[in-house]
């Protein structure tokens, strides 16, 4: 029998030195060497072949390095799992939270944290609402203090696995903002989120025959909801374009610690408008055109601002434009544009010419009527002869709806003066014997002159007034002139005239003067008479004398005429 020598590193079953497989439990034997070891036999007996209790077997060397390097990895496993575990603890991972909030460390906030909406961007830029919150709101404060024992309705912690030690990351959850507000289809705006209001209600509805712009029907109560906002402190505005131009915005600030609602109302007025004109009017807000209100049409104005000026205008055939306008405070406005009709008859002979607020209009032949069909209330009409700039022009303010008007024209300032001068140069020429060619200028004198020996260059003439020409003849460039005024003269230096006063005798006009010489007395005398109550005669040197007088122009110089 074959000498057993190799025992089984198993099963301890001697085999031949040279086997290759224990011939017991099948196991693989390999090579010995001189570096084997021994290991415990359990089955060994005493006084037998086998090995004793506690006989080691030899074991390969490589076997016994890869247990001792398993242990070695266990263990330092073991240890760093411990030290990762405290660098990652809830606690660790809150603190630093804490502190990055309060630093507004966008950098260290954004490896621990992150929205719990993952669609909603975490930049440096929408981080800075929450880092304004922080510093603005002690409640806000309060939650990211509980946030480690779960006491955070914003933030959570969550846990992640990794291959050796488990961290945390903090959620934060979004928020939304609900804004009620006036206006429907209005852009509400809050960070990097905007939407449009939804009405909530139906408008009004419109009256029988007024009309409305388009954006009547979003003058309604409307709702907007910002969602996925970051807490934070946010600018809110509210943004409306009207489709006539008018530009309407509203803007609040809130704090967002959790999803709320608010009120941002526009500031808008309406205006009622009533068209009560003959005619289409345009309608304008401010500077912006609105539109056409045709006549006996009401329109319902709105939205616009109380500060608005609303105007209303329209373009007669002539002359400027009718306005009129007020402010949308006002809430109501009646347009009314009078057109009037006005009838000219020019009994001159010579052309006359019309202008319309300072621009010419018409000319009218002589002896003949023109009709102005629509001049507006207020419309100012100007007319002169053509040829004769001796005359002023005549001015005429429509004031109803129907007028005839026959123009009467005055001297001009320098004809009046010229024509004064004439009077007093005629005045001076009269003496005690009766003119040639008596005019009525010369006949409230005559008698003076007859009783005293005056002449006209003897009396200061003065104050030579022409009240109206009521009557002029026109032949080519001559003019003759049929008027009517007064003057004032007065007597030589120590010349009085006594006249008895009479109830039914003015003092200006004596019936029978009776002139004396009496130097020394005052011009005003006239005493009281003696204590019986005597009157004396009253003293005049002062007269006023009133006249009809006719007077020719020749193109170049003034006459009277007898």
């Amino acid at each position: 029998m074959e000498k057993r020598s190799r025992p089984c590193p198993v099963c301890g079953t001697q085999n031949a030195k040279n086997a290759t497989v224990c011939q017991k439990c099948g196991v693989e034997l390999t090579p010995e060497t001189d570096a084997d070891v021994l290991v415990f036999n359990p089955k060994g007996r005493a006084g037998s072949g086998a090995p004793r209790a506690c006989f080691l077997k030899k074991v390969p060397k490589p076997v016994w390095a890869a247990v001792i390097v398993a242990i070695i990895g266990a263990a330092v496993l073991l240890a760093f799992r411990g030290v990762e575990s405290s660098a990652h603890s809830p606690e660790k991972t809150a603190a630093e939270f804490r502190s990055a909030m309060a630093a507004g460390d966008f950098e260290t906030l954004q490896k621990i944290a992150r929205p719990s909406d993952s669609a909603v961007a975490f930049t440096a830029e929408t981080a800075q609402p929450m880092f304004a919150l922080y510093q603005a709101s002690p409640e806000f404060r309060r939650s990211v203090d509980t946030m480690a024992s779960g006491g955070s309705a914003v933030f959570h912690l969550q846990p992640e696995r990794h291959f050796l030690y488990t961290g945390y990351t903090v959620s934060i959850d979004t928020v939304e903002l609900t804004v009620h507000t006036n206006i429907a289809a209005a852009t509400v705006a809050s960070g990097d989120r905007s939407a449009l209001s939804a009405a909530q209600e139906a408008a009004e509805p419109v009256l029988d025959g007024t009309s409305y712009p388009s954006d009547y029907a979003n003058l309604v109560r409307s709702d907007a909801t910002l969602s996925g906002l970051l807490p934070g402190v946010y600018d809110v505005s509210a943004n409306y374009d009207a489709s006539f131009g008018g530009h309407f915005t509203s803007d609040a600030s809130v704090q967002l610690a959790h999803s709320r609602e608010m009120a941002l109302d526009f500031d808008y007025t309406s205006v009622y408008l009533w068209n009560t004109s003959d005619m289409d009017v345009q309608i304008a807000v401010g500077d912006t055109a609105y539109g056409t209100l045709g006549s006996n049409m009401t329109l319902q104005l709105a939205p616009v601002h109380p500060s608005d000026t609303i105007t209303a205008s329209c373009q007669p055939a002539s002359g400027d434009a009718m306005t009129s306008s007020i402010t949308a405070s006002d809430g109501y406005f009646e347009i009314h544009f009078a057109l009037g009709r006005v009838e000219i008859y020019n009994d001159y002979d010579a052309q006359m010419n019309v202008s319309w607020g300072g621009k010419p209009y018409c000319a009218i032949s002589a002896k003949s009527t023109y009709i102005i069909a629509s001049a507006p209330v207020g419309t100012v009409l100007t007319c002169t002869l053509e040829g004769y700039d001796i005359f002023a022009p005549y001015v005429y303010t429509v004031a109803y709806d129907y007028d005839s008007i026959c123009p009467i024209f005055d001297l001009s300032d320098t004809s009046s003066e010229s024509v004064s001068a004439a009077i007093g140069d005629y005045l001076a020429s009269l003496g005690p014997e009766a003119p040639e060619t008596p005019t009525d200028l010369s006949n409230g004198l005559q008698e003076l002159f007859a009783a005293t020996g005056l002449t006209g260059s003897e009396l200061a003439v003065s104050n030579i007034a022409i009240d109206e020409v009521f009557d002029v003849e026109l032949s080519g460039k001559s003019v003759l002139l049929h008027l009517n005024g007064s003057y004032e003269y007065t007597l030589p230096a120590g010349m009085t005239l006594l006249q008895e006063p009479t109830p039914d005798t003015p003092s200006d006009t004596p019936a029978a003067p009776d002139v004396q010489p009496t130097p020394d007395a005052p011009a005003d005398s006239g005493e009281s008479g003696d204590a019986a109550g005597t009157q004396e005669p009253a003293v005049q040197t002062n007269f006023t004398q009133r006249f009809n007088a006719t007077i020719l122009y020749d193109g170049a110089s003034w006459t009277v005429q007898g």
